[in-house]
């Protein structure tokens, strides 16, 4: 028993005497581990706003230095990526030009401005793959005056599905097409 008490009392003393020694330095990384399992699926979205493919409004500024002569008419060529070929060939273009009295206005072109009762100036335009032709011609068929101010102007392009869904949206109002497609500018 006395040996028992005495080992007893030798392990307490070494085990008391024992001290934790410095931190090594870190061991190499281990592999990586296997792929876990695929968690549960989450719950879907609220639907987006639904948008919008078939028609393009883009709003352009024709300073008074990008008007050409060419007597007896002012003309300006706009470019517009939208009028691709099947808009030529199945689409249409519609062209408006802002009210130059009632700002935010548009006006379906072509548009006649109508001076006195014998004058008037005639607002035309025309279109072919990527362009706008605008163009302004006064009724006396002489030298046309040049735009004064900067005149602004609105390119509708409209792909046939668009007309074709829509049979009774008025193409030649832009506020009507405006909020039919709810289009931005």
């Amino acid at each position: 028993m006395k040996q028992i008490t005495f080992f007893l009392l030798l392990l307490l003393v070494v085990l008391q005497s024992c001290k934790k020694g410095d931190t090594g330095p870190a061991g190499p990384q281990g592999a990586t581990g296997a792929q876990g399992q695929q968690g549960p699926a989450g719950q879907n979205g609220a639907d987006g706003q639904d948008g919008n493919a078939n028609v393009f409004s883009t709003t352009w500024d024709v300073p008074v230095g990008a008007w050409v002569q060419s007597n007896p008419i002012y003309y300006a060529d706009i470019t517009d990526y939208n009028i691709t070929q099947d808009i030529l060939d199945n689409g249409s273009v519609q062209v408006f030009m802002e009210s130059p009295t009632l700002a935010g206005a548009w006006l379906n072109m072509p548009w006649t401005e109508i001076t006195t009762s014998a004058y008037f100036t005639q607002w035309n335009f025309a279109y072919n793959l990527n362009v706008v032709r605008i163009s302004k011609q006064d009724s006396d068929n002489t030298q046309t005056g040049l735009p004064t101010s900067t005149r602004r102007f609105k390119i509708v392009t409209i792909e046939s599905y668009a007309m074709e869904a829509n049979p009774d949206v008025n193409w030649q109002d832009y506020q009507q097409i405006k909020e039919t497609f709810e289009l931005e500018n």
